[in-house]
């Protein structure tokens, strides 16, 4: 209990997930957990067994079987997601969980928000997000403002670095494919009981496709990314970490218009992302009473430029959008007894906005300006914990808020899991409520803001059932989920600002058979979601009614691994903007199928490939955008 209770608080200040490197010649690491604990759900190391809220765990083994390049991608198969890009590598991403926004999905790298301040709703574009050094990634559904305040009114998505184990190591990987496509990444790490550090550096370019569908002379739309991670621990005690994490990305993304078939050759966008991280955590009392303290760093640079072309003789853009948020936490935890505890936590986070904007076609100049906008929130948390005979776990916590425009709000959440051993069966139930603050460009634009809207305002509940039998090697369960939202944040038509007009509701079913054989494991989800508009009754836009995913991994021998995954999206609405006034269009479904290969020929060397979209599945993820078409790649890694 007391291994597990300080790695939770290490974890919590900024470490990283329980499986934190490959174990190297049998070396113990302390502060290793199992994946059978999670993180995210209550913001210390939690077994699974007691969580009452839906989580999914994508663990470093899962994603070297994929063979994924990105976030984007090993997200796709996730129960309650769907992941909507407008085209191909490094185009706009955005997620939908349980059919929410997605500027309502929180997602954080290592307890940093990255959520964007300088996007006009506060979404994060998943598309620049590599996969190098992630540890794990942890998936919690469902409205869970108590612990994570703003932005996670759909759910939270948490990334963690990947922690140095054992003998210092240099790892280099290549690879190239479809689409003159290659990738690069060199990384080192190390660790001991007293310290650990990992880095690496990743490279990707790609020609890509046209992001704009349609027939005719379609120039290909290009990616380059660079990223670079670092994480550095120090432990000068058991009961002390200090934990220092920053990932920093540079890209290059050719971009279309959109509407038709738009295609424009020189309209290009450059972004620049920094996340950091420093935090410390003291356990004070042999387990029984820590403290953490964080600070933290989000900060974008992006900006647009579109040159007069043949194809769009008027035309001209000129953006710049600079967003930064810092951020400082406190939270203390004390534990009776062997399984009760509360945590008491205070935040402040600052969010700042400058952007110009400049748009010129026949029809006239556009420009604006925000220089210096700026919103800060405080707030104040606690939860408690408790555990009844190791069969009943619930927890019940609270949080206030306090933002610079809307004043204050309130939220909570109760939940609780019954545990039935004897049948290998678990019970959950979860209700909370969540809010989402406006995001500065809503307030502060000078056309369409308005400094008088409220936040916007869910609650929502969900009930679970899982059965685990045949020595865990079957596993079933279900749950569903209904949420509603109020306020909601649109461009009022009558006023010509931005208002609290919108209403909406979710509600589904996820659902999930496992088989795991040891060298052979078979996993498929189901989800069924039905995301309305309180007021019109339509459906929201590229919510799939129907999404499902299958996932097959063979262990072949103890050097060949196979993967394979088939996604198959149900058919949902879009809005066509081509013609006035707009008009609903219906997106057809679609499967694709992934391929991945390893081979090591001994320990240090290995080579390894992918074959994406297999039978090259033509479909739009969003009305007038190309999909990514059948791609193949291939690399080699060593490691020495």
């Amino acid at each position: 209990m007391r291994r597990i209770f300080i790695a939770g608080i290490l974890l919590a200040a900024g470490a990283t997930g329980p499986r934190a490197q490959e174990r190297s010649g049998g070396e113990f690491n302390p502060y290793h957990l199992d994946d059978s604990i999670v993180v995210s759900a209550n913001r210390l190391a939690t077994p699974v067994r007691q969580i009452a809220s839906s989580i999914t765990v994508i663990t470093a083994d899962d994603i070297r079987r994929s063979q994924a390049g990105n976030v984007t991608e090993i997200l796709r198969s996730v129960p309650g997601l769907n992941v909507v890009q407008a085209g191909g590598p490094g185009q706009q991403t955005a997620i939908f969980m349980r059919g929410t926004n997605s500027e309502h999905v929180q997602m954080l790298i290592d307890g940093v928000k990255i959520n964007d301040p300088s996007s006009p709703s506060n979404a994060v574009n998943l598309a620049t997000l590599a996969l190098d050094n992630i540890d794990r990634i942890e998936i919690l559904r469902g409205p869970q403002s108590v612990l994570y305040g703003s932005d996670a009114m759909g759910g939270v998505i948490q990334i963690f670095t990947r922690t140095g184990l054992g003998r210092p190591q240099v790892g280099l990987s290549v690879e190239g494919g479809s689409l003159n496509s290659h990738a690069e990444r060199l990384w080192v790490h190390a660790g001991t009981e007293r310290h650990d550090y990992s880095m690496e550096l990743s490279r990707r370019s790609t020609d890509g496709v046209s992001a704009t569908s349609g027939n005719g002379d379609l120039e290909d739309d290009g990616f380059d990314n660079t990223t670079v991670t670092a994480a550095l621990a120090y432990r000068p005690s058991t009961k002390t970490q200090l934990r220092l994490v920053g990932r920093m990305a540079d890209s290059d993304t050719d971009l279309d218009q959109s509407y038709g078939a738009l295609d424009d050759p020189n309209y290009t966008m450059n972004s620049k992302e920094r996340f950091l991280s420093a935090c410390f955590g003291h356990d004070i009392q042999a387990g029984r009473w820590t403290q953490r303290f964080g600070t933290y760093l989000t900060d974008y640079e992006r900006s647009t430029v579109d040159r007069v072309d043949g194809k769009h003789p008027g035309d001209t853009n000129d953006t710049r959008y600079d967003g930064r948020r810092t951020k400082f936490d406190w939270q203390s935890t004390v534990m009776w007894g062997e399984s009760q505890r509360f945590s008491l936590g205070l935040e402040t986070e600052e969010d700042r906005l400058d952007q110009a904007l400049f748009f010129g076609s026949l029809w006239g100049d556009y420009e604006s300006r925000i220089e210096g906008a700026a919103a800060r929130t405080s707030a104040v948390y606690g939860q408690g914990e408790f555990n009844l005979g190791q069969r009943l776990f619930a927890n019940a916590g609270w949080r206030y808020d306090d933002h610079d425009t809307f004043g204050t709000k309130a939220t909570y959440r109760l939940a609780g899991a019954f545990l039935i051993d004897a049948l290998g069966m678990k019970c959950r139930a979860a209700y909370s409520t969540g809010f989402k603050a406006p995001a500065l460009f809503q307030i502060y634009d000078p056309t369409t803001g308005n400094r008088a809207l409220r936040p916007e305002r869910t609650r929502g509940g969900e009930f679970g059932l899982e059965v685990r039998l045949l020595d865990n090697r079957l596993a079933l369960g279900a749950t569903y989920f209904h949420t509603s939202f109020d306020n909601l944040i649109q461009f009022g038509a009558v006023t010509g600002r931005m208002a609290n007009v919108a209403k909406a509701r979710t509600r589904g079913v996820e659902s999930f058979a496992e088989v795991d054989f040891g060298s052979t494991r078979i996993r498929c989800d189901y989800t069924y979601t039905n995301a309305r508009d309180r007021q019109s009754n339509l459906a929201l836009v590229r919510r799939p009614g129907n999404k499902a995913a299958v996932q097959v991994d063979q262990l072949l021998t103890q050097s060949l691994e196979f993967h394979a995954e088939g996604i198959y999206t149900g058919k949902r609405e879009d809005t066509d903007y081509a013609p006035w006034p707009p008009v609903r269009v219906i997106l057809h479904g679609y499967t694709t199928v992934n391929l991945a290969g390893q081979y090591r020929f001994k320990p240090g060397i290995g080579v390894f490939g992918r074959i994406s979209n297999v039978f090259d599945a033509n479909y739009e993820e969003v009305l007038y955008f190309s999909p990514v078409p059948r791609t193949i790649s291939v690399g080699i890694d060593l490691v020495l």
